[in-house]
């Protein structure tokens, strides 16, 4: 760490202390001290990791929002993070190859893919996610607890982002169904289903609402399938379609932090509510676990919460309210990320694409 991000970050943890301890004393020269009380299992928890003093996580998540978690984070407990962004396919895949070579880059993984966790934690390469590892899970209902992971936020699919120079407002999809009327023919993108195991829960869970019918009309509408919504809203943007379906905030916030004039505009679509849930666990074998567990520690409480979730996503703990993202429908439908192969097989041939 160069020396003026150093003094930086020690200054900013020494003030963090003066708020916490005011009166109390402690130690300013410790900086695990600043980050919760000391003897707390926090402290604990950063004295270890500071130890190492470096943090790398991967995941699905947008740049912008992963640079903010990794700016806080390392802020807060005077940790160099870096991290790797791809989808969540590729990041499994990554994963997976690295581990069977006996290298563990990431201290952390966050994708939406309970079951590559769950697996992982067989193998060992993954550390339980219980209070005794992740303290705060605690706070957590069982619903969010997962084997070898936690759920860390709630994404809606639903919505659709248009471009506003290429389409009114009032001639903008208002339903799933609205979607197979012949003048959208060329002019849609979504996610492609072959590179992000949630997608295609989503298109399980349309193929059970709407009939196989459903899938095969989308596949003549020749819908532009891509590996990433966030690349296909800049798509969108740049007039390349018209719009994007499948989507969140969490896709359109890359480009308007950049471009706060963008001509795009997110709606949510008539029909079922659903998403997915987030999910985060710690590498056993990497080079900081403890790290790691701090992190997820930390993502678990209300800065953690809003710097990964907010604005778009839901929170997991219900103490916590996250700006600009309406309430989930009480008939809420979490998607499932483990579509057996061969409906996932019959889902790809409907919808027109190979292999």
């Amino acid at each position: 760490m160069d020396a003026m991000k150093l003094v930086s970050r020690t200054l900013a943890t020494m003030a963090l202390a003066a708020v916490v301890f005011a009166g109390c004393g402690g130690d300013e020269d410790e900086p695990s001290a600043a980050a919760a009380p000391a003897g707390s299992e926090e402290a604990q928890l950063a004295e270890e990791a500071q130890k190492e003093g470096t943090l790398n996580f991967y995941t699905s998540a947008d740049p912008v929002t992963a640079q903010k978690m990794a700016d806080a984070f390392g802020d807060k407990y005077d940790l160099d993070v870096t991290f790797t962004r791809l989808t969540s396919g590729p990041i499994a895949a990554r994963y997976a190859a690295e581990a069977q070579a006996g290298t563990f880059a990431a201290d952390v993984v966050m994708i939406a893919d309970e079951k590559f966790f769950a697996n992982n934690l067989e193998k060992d390469w993954m550390l339980p996610m219980d209070e005794a590892n992740v303290p705060n899970v605690a706070d957590l209902d069982d619903k969010f607890q997962f084997d070898g992971s936690v759920g860390i936020g709630v994404s809606r699919l639903n919505g659709i982002v248009a471009n506003t120079e290429a389409i009114s407002e009032g001639d903008v999809p208002k339903s799933w169904e609205d979607l197979l009327d012949p003048q959208w023919k060329g002019r849609l993108i979504t996610d492609d289903p072959r590179a992000i195991p949630v997608v295609m829960g989503q298109w399980q869970l349309l193929e059970e609402t709407y009939g196989k019918e459903y899938l095969e009309q989308t596949a003549a509408q020749e819908v532009q399938f891509v590996p990433s919504l966030v690349t296909g809203v800049q798509s969108v943007a740049a007039g390349e379609r018209d719009a994007a379906y499948g989507a969140n905030l969490l896709h359109v916030n890359p480009l308007t932090t950049s471009a706060p004039d963008a001509p795009v505009k997110l709606t949510y679509l008539e029909g079922p509510d659903f998403g997915f849930t987030w999910n985060a666990g710690v590498s056993a074998k990497s080079k900081n676990p403890a790290a790691g567990r701090l992190f997820v520690n930390w993502l678990l409480t209300e800065e953690g919460q809003k710097a990964f979730n907010g604005p778009g996503n839901n929170s997991v703990l219900p103490s916590v309210t996250i700006p600009e993202s309406p309430p989930l429908d009480a008939d809420f439908v979490t998607l499932s990320a483990d579509v057996p192969e061969a409906e996932a097989k019959e889902i790809v041939s409907a919808l027109g694409l190979s292999g």
